[in-house]
């Protein structure tokens, strides 16, 4: 097979149903960074500390905008988002808390989570993902994949540079706005009904360039580009050399925080990307990365209850991270295989019978 059989083949998955492996170890690396740092909260060496916090969530957003399409009209667009994440968030904001009901009803529990168990306030809060707090992101992403599909349909017809200029205007707008939520004011605000707000109308803005350049990279077959051995070492030098050395402080999604200046941390982020990309494409699989990156929602929506537990029963941190990435396989299993509908297996929604 010729080196243009071999792209154009290996472009076709992404308009396919195939899975593509390396996509699934970038997606694996990603979330075990996820499940470590709310476990540690530090990466200890401040340099590589920084670089992962500016690009762990934008790898997540960029992920998410290689597989981007507008399908079959707006209303199949949201119906489809719906089952692949606000069915997820809805379901993983309650059940697992639920499941873990004989535990989290004691009083055991009582200083590792916002509000007593049987009270109304705890589940407001749940669906607020302020107790299942990773679940920001589904919330987060599906707003993204709204202004994204909305910012295509009205520059779809102009040029690429219009629409790339649009992005930076959008985004350096969030960022000066970004400043004014950190006031004593805003951040008096009820810490759920705060982070609400910024996870939710401040960040998908601020992420649009992620997926932008996921989309064109994906047109472009930019990620199956043929490079030699040495070509490789070469951009993998600089890609984390410019991910640590343009790494901000003071990043943090969740709290609309991307540093004090403006292009660097998408310079980090999209280096670390790239470094990762180089990585995994030529690892291409590890079952066990592999296998928590292709089920990286149900990580994703059961970690952090494992982690409350764990805490209350003052479990030292390396060995609840021991634990969780033990029981992990197993937890995904029961899951996906008990509640396909609320896992983005299957798709509880149907808007049409000729979805493709």
């Amino acid at each position: 097979m010729s080196t243009n059989q071999l792209e154009l083949v290996e472009n076709n998955q992404f308009k396919s149903k195939q899975r593509i492996e390396y996509i699934d170890l970038m997606k694996g690396f990603c979330i075990i960074l996820v499940v470590y740092y709310h476990c540690v909260f530090s990466f200890f060496v401040e340099g590589i500390d920084l670089a992962l916090k500016n690009f762990r969530m934008p790898l997540y957003f960029f992920l998410s905008g290689l597989f981007f399409k507008k399908y079959n009209g707006f209303t199949d667009f949201v119906v489809r988002k719906s089952n692949k994440l606000v069915l997820p968030y809805l379901f993983f904001s309650i059940i697992p808390f639920c499941l873990l009901a004989p535990l989290f009803s004691t009083h055991y529990m009582s200083h590792v989570i916002n509000s007593d168990y049987h009270s109304f306030m705890f589940w407001v809060n749940s669906l607020l993902s302020t107790n299942n707090m990773p679940l920001w992101f589904l919330r987060s992403l599906f707003m993204t994949y709204i202004l994204y599909y909305g910012f295509k349909t009205l520059t779809e017809k102009r040029s690429q540079l219009f629409q790339i200029i649009t992005l930076i205007v959008i985004t350096i707008l969030v960022w000066l706005i970004t400043f004014y939520l950190q006031d004593p004011q805003f951040l008096a605000i009820q810490e759920n009904i705060r982070l609400f707000i910024t996870s939710t109308l401040v960040v998908p803005f601020m992420v649009l360039p992620f997926m932008y350049v996921a989309e064109w990279v994906r047109k472009t077959n930019l990620l199956n580009k043929q490079l030699t051995v040495k070509q490789e070492i070469i951009l993998l030098i600089i890609s984390i050399a410019f991910m640590i050395g343009f790494a901000q402080p003071n990043v943090l999604f969740i709290n609309a925080q991307f540093g004090r200046i403006y292009p660097f941390m998408f310079i980090s982020a999209f280096s670390g990307i790239t470094a990762l990309a180089l990585i995994c494409k030529r690892i291409n699989r590890l079952p066990y990365f592999s296998y928590l990156g292709r089920y990286s929602l149900i990580v994703l929506g059961t970690h952090w209850p494992f982690i409350l537990v764990l805490r209350a029963m003052q479990v030292r941190v390396s060995l609840q991270l021991l634990i969780i990435f033990a029981i992990m396989p197993i937890t995904i299993w029961i899951f996906k295989t008990l509640f396909p509908y609320f896992t983005a297996q299957k798709d509880l929604i149907k808007f049409s019978k000729h979805q493709k």
